[in-house]
């Protein structure tokens, strides 16, 4: 297991998915304008890091194997991707 990968730091992460996840969903839920910068993707991506979790694939890039740095998981958690592979990625859909 990569150090920073404990059980300490996924269950941190788990818990931290499921409050931006409570917190989306209200936002969500009660729309305005506030609500523009958020979608309901965002849910299902929070839900698939959540899978993840559980599965034991959490911080490992499906894309390329590697392991997705711990700065990018602290600050984006539902991430998928590694930085590289985000970045082909998002440059695929343009």
């Amino acid at each position: 297991m990569i150090l920073f990968l404990t059980a300490e730091f996924l269950e941190g992460q788990r818990l931290w998915l499921l409050a931006r996840k409570d917190s989306k969903a209200e936002i969500l839920r009660k729309g305005g304008e506030r609500a523009l910068s958020h979608s309901p993707k965002d849910l299902v991506r929070i839900d698939f890091a959540l899978w993840r979790i559980a599965q034991g694939q959490y911080g490992l890039c499906p894309q390329c194997g590697t392991v997705i740095e711990e700065e990018r998981l602290r600050i984006i958690p539902e991430t998928p991707f590694c930085a590289s592979c985000a970045r082909d990625v998002e440059s695929q859909k343009n």
